[in-house]
């Protein structure tokens, strides 16, 4: 289980009682169920009485050797300054409070740089006709080349992780592998993911508050964290443990 499908924003209320239904029945049939996050944990417990095994994701094959000329082009190719600008990098839906963060910057005089399929579903094509012409916002189209996401995701000053529906999201664990501060939506998944080590927001006005106040947010103990657990060497021994 990676997250709690029935309670995301994007299904309607046929299809929540559907994936519900679906919930119920593996996890009461299934030999052994596998938990991302420990809050995903917890609630099987609760809800079904049933024991899970968490395991999570590994994130360290975001580990790149790039060239300072191939790092000076991506930038300028964005027109970005090295930790000059912040990156956003998800699906574009609602659970994933992508409304919440674009507002939060187009006030600000920070640069945001937001990485995801803006051209599907009306809610992306609506956010990317609203924000596209603000200008410290950057809109892109997703990015899967391993190389030019290291070089955005590490330059950057500050990661915005807004998802609130999933478990473990492997977005934000592979954020964690960089020495940048990660600013998370304050649900107990993100917690959980980050051990309540980064910094968190529910709204708008706690969002800009965070970007806006001059505090010097350290990444130290994101990363370590991420190092000590999510490396995929890890993830491998704990599932052939359980094989």
């Amino acid at each position: 289980m990676d997250g709690l499908e029935h309670k995301r924003e994007k299904w309607n209320y046929i299809a929540r009682k559907i994936l519900l239904t679906d919930e119920k029945l593996y996890i009461k049939y299934a030999d052994v169920t596998v938990t991302d996050n420990k809050a995903i944990q917890q609630y099987v417990f609760k809800t079904y009485s049933k024991h899970s095994k968490f395991i999570a994701y590994g994130g360290d094959h975001v580990k790149r050797n790039v060239t300072s000329a191939y790092t000076e082009n991506i930038l300028k190719k964005f027109g970005l300054q090295k930790q000059e600008y912040y990156i956003a990098l998800c699906r574009i839906e609602p659970e994933n409070n992508c409304h919440l963060i674009l507002e939060a910057f187009a006030n600000l005089d920070k640069t945001l740089l937001f990485i995801g399929n803006f051209d599907n579903g009306t809610y992306s094509q609506n956010l990317k006709k609203k924000y596209q012409n603000t200008s410290n916002i950057i809109i892109s189209n997703p990015i899967y080349d391993l190389d030019t996401l290291f070089v955005l995701r590490s330059n950057a000053k500050g990661y915005i992780h807004g998802h609130s529906a999933g478990g473990t999201n492997p977005s934000l664990v592979e954020a964690m592998f960089f020495d940048v501060p990660v600013f998370a939506f304050d649900v107990i998944y993100n917690r959980e993911t980050t051990d309540n080590s980064a910094s968190y927001f529910k709204d708008i006005l706690s969002l800009r508050d965070l970007i806006s106040y001059k505090q010097t947010y350290s990444a130290e103990k994101t990363k370590r964290f991420a190092e000590e657990n999510y490396t995929w060497q890890k993830i491998v021994t704990q599932y052939e443990a359980l094989y």
